[in-house]
């Protein structure tokens, strides 16, 4: 693809992570969306025009959205190509497992302008390209701007934990927009914390096979709960995930796996976490042979040990074991392990990540 609508293709600026928040007078900081970042082109002529969403992967979002094909008519003149991220906002805020359900009030977010009226404008200063976005479209309806200030990031920082959003962006007020590299020119600080959990069973739902994803981790020699996750879960995801996760026979019988130093092999020892599947509270669960991890963002981990806010943000590919090595591991081992047997769950294992979604 050499042109979308008679402009240049270009790829999004990344940002780099930072560990907190600054104040800096050479600084724009802004809040950090939770959504799908895409650029969005707009093409008019006259009464007529044309609106293309590019997804960071070079997807079309357009067919996923169409609601947002009418916002050529914001544009003030003649062509366009805008950064920012398509939101869903449930109750004023962004809501990501609303956007993966196609729920909320649907709209663009913009904060940054690459092209317009035929001018490419990526060596031109953030603070320039910032003024000229706010004058290119009207922002209205299902455009909106993305609002910030200049210096005070631990200010917003301080607003975006108490409004529960997903955390803040600074921008170098001097910086050239750099497309698809990722710069130190632009900084994400995140509310929250990211983990990788094994997934250990699912919750169906009213018209979905797979509602809620029950994860936890090793702690010691047990596998613990450490809560559900249904943000972020949508119908892409659904379909991966009961392709991937395999059922257990005995779901009273859970044994923690974790890595050797030789990849493909794994240890699996009994865990005592039969008490929990126990409960009533996961009564309605179908636990799965523990083998698959899920990337989770929370805010915090309760003092309970469960997960606050949990939105799933990736799933890893299982390493391919094959079950007959795997068998006769479990049979050189069967001797060793304490009341349950090598055949209360089916063989499965993990290794390290190959490859991730999103």
């Amino acid at each position: 693809m050499k042109s979308i609508l008679g402009m240049p293709v270009f790829r999004p600026m990344l940002a780099e992570n930072a560990e907190a928040p600054f104040d800096d007078g050479s600084w724009f900081f802004e809040v950090k969306w939770d959504g799908y970042r895409c650029l969005l082109y707009l093409s008019r002529s006259g009464a007529r025009g044309d609106a293309y969403l590019l997804s960071r992967n070079g997807k079309d979002l357009g067919r996923y959205f169409p609601e947002l094909l009418g916002l050529w008519k914001h544009l003030k003149g003649n062509c366009g190509v805008i950064d920012g991220e398509i939101v869903a906002l449930v109750g004023g805020r962004p809501d990501f497992g609303a956007l993966r359900r196609h729920e909320g009030v649907l709209c663009y977010v913009a904060f940054d302008i690459l092209h317009f009226d035929g001018s490419t404008l990526t060596s031109v200063p953030f603070s320039l390209r910032r003024r000229r976005l706010e004058s290119a479209v009207d922002f209205s309806g299902y455009l909106l701007l993305s609002e910030g200030v200049v210096g005070r990031g631990r200010d917003l920082f301080e607003i975006a934990k108490e409004r529960d959003l997903e955390g803040i962006v600074a921008k170098f007020l001097e910086s050239p927009y750099l497309p698809g590299k990722r710069s130190r020119y632009w900084l994400k600080v995140r509310n929250g914390k990211e983990k990788w959990f094994t997934v250990l069973g699912y919750r169906k739902a009213p018209g979905m096979r797979l509602g809620s994803l029950i994860v936890g981790e090793n702690a010691g020699d047990e596998l613990v709960i450490r809560g559900a996750v249904s943000s972020g879960l949508g119908e892409e995801e659904e379909h991966r995930l009961l392709k991937l996760l395999e059922p257990l026979k005995n779901p009273l019988s859970f044994r923690a796996i974790q890595p050797l130093g030789e990849p493909g092999l794994v240890r699996r020892e009994d865990a005592s976490c039969g008490n929990a599947v126990r409960e009533k509270a996961y009564a309605d669960v179908t636990w799965v042979v523990p083998n698959v991890r899920v990337l989770v963002s929370f805010t915090e981990m309760t003092a309970e040990g469960k997960l606050r806010h949990p939105v799933l943000r990736q799933i890893e590919e299982p390493r391919s074991l094959v079950s007959d090595q795997l068998m006769a591991f479990d049979k050189r081992r069967s001797g060793q392990w304490g009341e349950g047997g090598s055949g209360s769950c089916e063989p499965g294992g993990r290794g390290e990540a190959r490859s991730k979604t999103r």
